[in-house]
């Protein structure tokens, strides 16, 4: 059996599992012109350099492993370059097979910074070792206007290395502004499903489904939360990750963070955008579960066409 146990090198091992979607995200034209937006692969290595706060360690009484707020610095290679600090926090059974960890992460290159979050799953389906995670992070100071979704995938040795490998979203002008409510259902048979109603850059409305993967458990009522939706009308349809802190309780169950459109088809195949995220789950007889979710986008949005958005009867 593989070795479970939260590793103090590096505790996320995040797999890129959008390529579902990647047929969904049209490739834009070369960086530099500033009025075409573009999505294009990027691929880049984290090597540990040190620990510089090892966290909180202890083991519950249910024999569950906890470690909080372990601080790691590591070096960036490849298509991205520069120095990322890692905050780190797990939840582990080694007897049941199965790690949840999550955090933040901080990376500067020579431009200016990235910021954002991860979380990892490790478990057992069967006899078959299960690894899923994802990462978003959105730039500032040179990078603004980027983001990057994807994932990052753990060296089996004990390198301490980690590959990144995702999509680089970078924005053009003009901006058009971009808000979409969504009103879902958590359905008897475990999807999540309902209704979006867009304004902005996107005018008119339809249909929505939701998956998502969170991190850590009920030991914290606070996790890390990654989820796509998939957008659906009768232009086309529209493909959209957010990811980013959550929290579960009497008072608020929810996350917020950023979010990037993969990418879509249609009149939306030319619709790149990003922004901030708040999804809220709630009780509610309109749901036939008695368990419901809304979710806003709130951001900005550019298409490379002028004639690609349809006009909405």
């Amino acid at each position: 059996m593989r070795d479970l146990r939260p590793r103090r090198r590096r505790a996320v091992g995040l797999v890129l599992a959008l390529a579902a979607l990647m047929a969904l995200v049209p490739m834009g034209a070369a960086l530099g012109n500033h009025t075409v937006a573009t999505r294009t692969d990027i691929a880049f290595t984290s090597t540990l350099s040190e620990v510089i706060e090892p966290g909180e360690e202890w083991v519950d009484e249910a024999g569950i492993y906890h470690l909080r707020g372990m601080v790691e610095v590591d070096d960036i290679a490849g298509d991205l370059s520069g120095t990322a600090t890692v905050t780190v926090n797990v939840d582990a059974n080694e007897a049941e097979g199965w790690v949840s960890a999550w955090g933040t992460i901080e990376i500067v290159d020579e431009a200016g910074w990235w910021s954002g979050t991860w979380l990892n799953n490790q478990f057992f389906d069967g006899e078959e070792f299960v690894e899923v995670g994802f990462t978003i992070v959105t730039g500032h100071g040179g990078n603004a206007g980027m983001t990057i979704a994807g994932g990052l995938t753990l060296a089996d040795d004990d390198s301490g290395t980690a590959t990144i490998e995702g999509t680089l979203q970078t924005m053009a002008v003009p901006h058009e502004a971009l808000t979409i409510n969504q009103d879902l259902c958590f359905q008897e048979d475990g999807s999540i499903s309902g209704g979006f109603i867009a304004s902005g850059a996107i005018e008119g409305s339809g249909s929505a489904q939701f998956a998502a993967e969170a991190s850590g458990g009920i030991w914290t009522h606070t996790y890390n939360l990654f989820a796509i939706t998939e957008l659906a009308n009768e232009h086309g349809t529209i493909a959209i990750a957010f990811m980013g802190g959550a929290q579960d309780g009497e008072v608020y169950s929810g996350a917020w963070g950023p979010f990037m459109i993969l990418g879509g088809d249609g009149a939306y195949a030319e619709l790149y955008g990003a922004g901030r995220s708040v999804a809220t789950v709630f009780f509610t007889d309109t749901c036939a579960s008695g368990l419901g979710v809304r979710v806003s986008f709130v951001g900005v949005a550019h298409y490379n066409s002028p004639n690609a958005l349809l006009p909405v009867e």
